[in-house]
């Protein structure tokens, strides 16, 4: 299904054997969006699409894109990916593997928010900055590695990590944001 959206752009629906999720194509390239909510186990996100007579690098993970997905494990998501949006994966409770590639420069606010089975995340040097309750409530989350192009910790990053045992903030991180730690051990 191909919908005309405003200002040249469209999305393309994309009926995979085990999820529906939607594709919006932009002039800056692709972001996933609208993923079922009944995914479950491994999801890998798409490198390209394509849409005759183009083919798109996936380059964004959309705002609420994974929102509520509670029965994913682990997503692998592809080195063209360059922003992971507010909310991406709010509310993915059973979510426990996710590697963010050094193509990743940005985590929206509560993109990971309320992913209480993740227990480790590396940031990569890519990021730059992490957004407000980015991590907020993932109750098994024990280490966090933050890359060294990280400046920025938005308010409650981190707020309710209860298990946080381990974190490596580098040199280069100037603002760490209210409460950004609130909650952990």
């Amino acid at each position: 299904m191909l919908t005309v959206c405003p200002l040249g752009l469209f999305s393309i629906t994309v009926n995979a054997t085990t999820s529906t999720y939607d594709i919006r194509i932009t002039y800056g390239g692709a972001y996933i969006y609208n993923v079922d909510e009944t995914v479950s186990g491994k999801f890998t996100i798409p490198r390209e699409v394509y849409k005759s007579p183009n083919i798109y690098d996936v380059v964004g993970i959309s705002d609420y894109a994974f929102e509520n997905c509670t029965e994913l494990t682990e997503v692998v998501i592809p080195d063209t990916v360059e922003e992971i949006g507010s909310n991406a994966f709010y509310g993915c409770t059973n979510l426990k593997t996710i590697d963010i590639p050094d193509s990743v420069t940005s985590i929206g606010d509560s993109a990971f928010y309320n992913c209480r089975s993740l227990t480790s995340i590396d940031i990569p040097d890519s990021v730059e900055s992490i957004g407000d309750d980015a991590f907020a409530s993932c109750g098994s989350l024990t280490s966090v590695t933050i890359g060294n192009s990280v400046t920025s910790i938005g308010n409650y990053a981190f707020c309710g990590c209860d298990s946080l045992t381990s974190i490596d903030i580098p040199d280069g991180v100037t603002s760490i944001g209210d409460y950004a730690f609130e909650v952990c051990t």
